[in-house]
């Protein structure tokens, strides 16, 4: 964590700015938590992740992008040719890259559930996949997700957000990411009447 800390200093000296947040979100992936940042869309989640935390870590991030089936986790098996046809969640699982699912609540519930396996803790050293291959656990493995909500779905703002299910959110660790005046202040230096 403190050669982390004094990284990111030198990323602040070349001028960086971190999200408030940065930290505890830092400080949750090196505990193997599994973060669930939601927040107002434009407020620094996704790039938090796939350009700070990625570059600081030194690890590559594959974004996912919501669920939808099963498969977006686990892969399938191509019904023409027979061949399993793997997930950017099987090559990070299995490579050590982390995987982010960002809008994760914009995704259907009964496919998130198989997250579930992956999230508890246990059982999770080695998984069998679709193609019949034990997986062992990348130990750099993470898994990360966003939202624009609480997981309890659809608001005022995003009608379409669907409710995500209860063992996944009790899996996930929820952080509130808002927007970071310092960061808005930099990206609108050029525009003081802004």
């Amino acid at each position: 964590y403190n050669q982390l800390m004094e990284l990111k200093a030198k990323m602040i000296e070349g001028g960086a700015i971190f999200h408030e947040k940065f930290d505890d979100i830092l400080t949750m992936v090196l505990q193997n938590d599994a973060p669930y940042m939601y927040g107002p869309s434009g407020c620094g989640k996704t790039y938090m992740i796939q350009n700070q935390l990625a570059k600081l870590l030194g690890i590559d991030v594959v974004t996912n992008g919501y669920v939808l089936y099963e498969q977006d986790i686990l892969g399938y098996t191509n019904s023409g040719t027979g061949a399993y046809v793997p997930s950017n969640f099987y090559r990070c699982y299995k490579f050590g890259d982390i995987i982010f699912f960002d809008e994760l609540d914009n995704g259907i519930a009964n496919a998130t559930t198989v997250l579930n396996s992956f999230l508890t803790g246990a059982d999770t050293d080695k998984y069998v996949f679709p193609n019949g291959e034990q997986v062992l656990r990348n130990p750099n493995f993470r898994i990360l997700s966003a939202g624009n909500t609480k997981g309890t779905g659809k608001t005022l703002a995003h009608n379409t957000r669907q409710k995500m299910d209860e063992s996944v959110m009790q899996r996930l660790t929820p952080i509130e990411i808002n927007y970071d005046n310092r960061i808005e202040e930099q990206i609108l230096r050029d525009y003081p009447g802004w």
